[in-house]
C-alpha cells in the first residue's frame, strides 16, 4: 500500500511550511516559522497544496500585514515550567482589530533556550 502524503506551502521566497494543528470541514490551522519582514511585508501570497506529490490547482492566497505588530506587555514576565500559570498579553491601542472574543487571539508558545 502506498503512504500518502500532504504538504501545504507558502508561494514566499522561503516557501514556508505549514504544520497543520487542526482542521474542520471549514478551516485549517497551521504554523509556520515567520515570514521575513524585508521581503514579505504588504504582499499576496498563494497557497500551494501537494497531495501525493501531486500540486493541487487553486486559488487561495492571502495578503500580510504592511507593519509587524508586537504586544506591549506580557506578565508575569517568567513562570514556573511545571505550575499553571495565567499570563496576559497587553497589545498595543494601535492594534489593527478589535478582539472583542477571546477566541480571536490565539497564542502558540515555544520554549527557547538561550545560550548565554
Amino acid at each position: 500500500m502506498m503512504d500518502s502524503s500532504f504538504d501545504i506551502k507558502f508561494s514566499n521566497t522561503d516557501e514556508s511550511a505549514c504544520s497543520v494543528t487542526t482542521t474542520s470541514t471549514t478551516e485549517l490551522v497551521c504554523l509556520t516559522s515567520a515570514f521575513n519582514a524585508g521581503t514579505d511585508l504588504a504582499s499576496t501570497f498563494n497557497i500551494v497544496v501537494v497531495i501525493n506529490g501531486l500540486t493541487v490547482t487553486n486559488t487561495l492566497s492571502f495578503t500580510t500585514k504592511t507593519d509587524i505588530q508586537a504586544s506591549q506587555d506580557l506578565s508575569p514576565n517568567s513562570a514556573s515550567p511545571t505550575l499553571r500559570t495565567l499570563i496576559t498579553i497587553s497589545l498595543d491601542s494601535s492594534f489593527p482589530v478589535v478582539l472583542s472574543d477571546p477566541a480571536d487571539f490565539d497564542v502558540k508558545a515555544t520554549r527557547v533556550d538561550y545560550a548565554d
